[in-house]
C-alpha cells in the first residue's frame, strides 16, 4: 500500500530503502508464520519443550519488535537496517 500510495509518485533513496526492508520483514513473516503452521504443526510434539503456540507468539514478538526498529528509522529519516532483514532487503528488492 505504501508503495502505490506514497512512493510511486515521489521517488525518494529513504523511501526506497524502508520500503525495501518492510517487505522482506512481511514475506518472512508469512513465510514462517505460515509455513511453520502448515508443515510443523503435524510433526511438533504436544507435549513438548515448547509447544507450537508458545513458538508462534514468539515469532510474533521477534516480529512486532523487528517492525518497531524499522519504523522508528524511518521516522527519524535514518538509514539503519532492521537486524537480520535490512542488508538482505537492498540485495533481493535492489530494483524497487
Amino acid at each position: 500500500m505504501a508503495f502505490f500510495t506514497f512512493h510511486k509518485n515521489d521517488k525518494q533513496s529513504l523511501s526506497s530503502y524502508h520500503l525495501r526492508q518492510t517487505l522482506l520483514l512481511y514475506i518472512s513473516y508469512l513465510v514462517i508464520r505460515f509455513g511453520a503452521t502448515l508443515f510443523l504443526a503435524p510433526f511438533w510434539p504436544a507435549h513438548g519443550m515448547v509447544s507450537l503456540f508458545e513458538f508462534m507468539v514468539l515469532v510474533n514478538i521477534t516480529f512486532i519488535i523487528l517492525w518497531i526498529i524499522g519504523l522508528s528509522g524511518a521516522m527519524n529519516g535514518e538509514k539503519k537496517p532492521i537486524p537480520f532483514f535490512g542488508k538482505q532487503a537492498q540485495i533481493v528488492f535492489g530494483r524497487i
